[in-house]
């Protein structure tokens, strides 16, 4: 943050006018927001609070799942139809966050495989939703075309994920 100060005011002092100075992201926006001169934060991914950042902060509430429709259940073994394909896992496996009491072993293509922990009397059958949060939600919200938006258990909306399939 020094340099990028210093050569902001390197700018100004060459008569160079500098209206925004822009740093910082989601993990640093506590430190750089208090940094004189710093005049935007480039903060993205809090709206989401991924896995990921669940483990630094409690400043913002998790906003992104997957939900998931159970496939398959033998025993305490659920086979969930969410993968690869649908969820990263560049930065860890993700987790089911409800219901409680479900932990993600593996994933394939398609297809993650769930035990419930010992002890849990969780009924869930075939046709049943699970919901799973990304670790890293950059990674997973380029795998989809819409968000879904929910409030109080109703759906809201839909909003398109307008940079989906943008790479050449």
């Amino acid at each position: 943050m020094n340099k990028l100060i210093a050569a902001k005011d390197l700018l100004v002092e060459n008569d160079i006018p500098v209206k925004i100075v822009s740093a910082s992201g989601t993990g640093t926006y506590n430190i750089t927001s208090k940094i004189e001169g710093i005049t935007e934060l480039q903060c993205g991914s809090y709206i989401f609070m991924d896995g990921n950042y669940l483990k630094i902060f409690d400043d913002f509430q998790p906003a992104l799942s997957l939900m998931c429709t159970v496939v398959s259940r033998r025993g305490n073994r659920l086979i969930i139809d969410c993968g690869l394909k649908s969820v990263s896992m560049d930065q860890g496996l993700p987790q089911v966050v409800s219901p409680k009491g479900i932990n993600l072993k593996s994933l394939s293509e398609e297809h993650c495989t769930c035990i419930i922990d010992d002890g849990m009397d969780i009924d869930l059958d075939v046709g049943d939703k699970v919901f799973v949060r990304p670790m890293h939600s950059d990674t997973t919200i380029n795998l989809h075309e819409d968000y879904f938006v929910y409030r109080d258990d109703k759906l809201e909306g839909s909003v398109p994920i307008l940079g989906r399939g943008k790479f050449k």
